[in-house]
């Protein structure tokens, strides 16, 4: 009877829409036991869609504006989809997807353009498996926000994400992208590129249980990337100025990873850890530092890798193959060269250059040896 009813209000709602010269769609198909599915629709060409096959799912779709589109099919139990697309002026040509198939799942979508402009969004949420959770919001709230694309896949259960592309309060956020995949059990992906952020990229995909990921961008046409695989490994990269680049790959269980990006912007970051407990942290964010390059790889275990570079131009590379080995760079002023290469077991290297234009080396094959290189 409820979906003679919903299906009735459906027909009724598009029989006024046609008498109003406007061409709105709305479909409910639900089959199972206490489904709910409420739809809104204000504006023209828009269509809005739910399908619910199961037990206690929930639907709601909101849409003002015109040429929308929102999609929201759920399968299994306890499930429950929000959609909202518009509010406010010019909100135009959003996609909204979300699947659902499994148990107590829940996503939530928004696309926001209050009192500003919001026009080509897209947001696709896909969830597989148990207990899955995702939320992605695209707003442009007294600014202006288009061209953004949110793209979460989960499979497995206790995933996951969040993703927030916002340009409001008189920002503007533009043909920004973030995506997040995640498959096995129990991982966590944030990924927020904010206010007046434009043409950013952010990706994290994880393969295994327990990894987490987290990336921030606040500036233009910055590129962040994750990739994990294993188990219990976390990243983190923040990035803002602009045209920087971050990469983290990690490979193995309990790896730790961390890049800073700011300052004047066109840094590049790289770091790789293979084995267990690695740990590398690059710092490249210092007021007027700029086009710095930092390289960290990691084989083993418990390996530490810091390195910090607050001028310009400087260049900083670590090789790390072994076990409890510790290496330290920190790179000021312009032009430095640092390279500090470890095969064994407990090796120490530390290199300060505070000048300009000077090269720093350090290879330590063995057991226990200590280098400290200091050029000023």
């Amino acid at each position: 009877m409820r979906t003679i009813l919903f299906a009735s209000a459906a027909l009724i709602a598009l029989s006024t829409a046609a008498l109003a010269g406007e061409s709105n769609d709305a479909y409910i198909l639900q089959i199972g036991q206490e489904n709910g599915a409420t739809q809104m629709q204000s504006g023209n060409a828009e269509t809005a869609s739910s399908y619910q096959f199961g037990r206690k799912n929930s639907v709601d779709q909101t849409q003002s504006g015109f040429a929308n589109n929102a999609v929201a099919v759920q399968a299994g139990a306890s499930n429950k989809i929000e959609q909202t697309q518009g509010g406010g002026a010019l909100n135009t040509l959003n996609n909204a997807y979300a699947v659902q198939i499994g148990k107590s799942n829940g996503i939530t979508q928004e696309q926001t353009g209050s009192f500003g402009v919001a026009a080509g969004n897209t947001a696709i949420a896909a969830q597989v498996g148990e207990g899955n959770k995702a939320t992605q919001k695209q707003t442009g709230s007294l600014g202006v926000s288009f061209g953004n694309a949110a793209v979460a896949v989960q499979v497995g259960e206790d995933n996951e994400a969040t993703q927030t592309q916002a340009g409001g309060l008189f920002g503007i956020t533009s043909g920004n992208a973030a995506v997040a995949a995640q498959f096995g059990k129990g991982n966590s992906a944030e990924q927020t590129q904010a206010f007046g952020a434009d043409n950013n990229l952010a990706v994290s995909v994880q393969i295994g249980a327990d990894n987490g990921a987290e990336q921030s961008q606040w500036g233009d046409a910055s590129v962040a990337t994750i990739l994990q695989g294993g188990k219990g490994n976390n990243a983190e990269q923040s990035q803002s100025a602009s045209n920087n680049t971050a990469s983290a790959v990690q490979l193995g269980v309990n790896n730790g990873a961390e890049q800073t990006q700011g300052g004047n912007g066109s840094h590049e970051a790289t770091i790789l850890q293979v084995g267990f407990g690695n740990d590398a942290t690059q710092t490249q964010k210092a007021t007027g530092s700029k086009s710095n390059t930092a390289s960290a790889v990691q084989f083993g275990a418990n390996n530490s890798a810091d390195q910090t570079q607050s001028g310009s131009n400087n260049e900083a590379s670590i090789l790390q193959v072994g076990y409890g080995n510790e290496a330290t760079q920190t790179q000021s002023k312009s032009g430095n060269v640092a390279s500090a290469t470890q095969f064994g077991a407990s090796n120490k290297i530390e290199q300060t250059q505070s000048g300009s234009s000077s090269v720093a080396t350090a290879v330590q094959v063995g057991h226990g040896n200590t280098a400290k290189q200091t050029q000023k």
